[in-house]
């Protein structure tokens, strides 16, 4: 995964993940399966005991308590929370 500046709200972090999906074209699945793997995704430390975390709904959140999901019928990310 390439580096981002930091992301300081879960907006900057979604709108990081549309633009990393859409320069690298991973898809949301395989972001979510190296973010666990590595602990984070474009450098937010992941927090997988978060009650609204799901990643196979496509729901992830950080342990800043940001929650955010992959809608897969537009391709992009969306807040949910934070």
């Amino acid at each position: 995964m390439t580096s981002s500046p930091a992301v300081t709200s879960a907006s900057q972090w979604a709108d990081a993940l549309d633009l990393h999906m859409k320069t690298s074209k991973e898809d949301a699945g395989t972001l979510i399966s190296f973010g666990y793997a590595t602990g984070a995704i474009l450098g937010v430390a992941l927090d997988p005991d978060h009650p609204e975390a799901d990643d196979e709904r496509g729901v992830i959140a950080s342990e800043d308590g940001w929650v955010i999901r992959y809608v897969e019928q537009s391709g992009w990310w969306e807040v949910v929370s934070g």
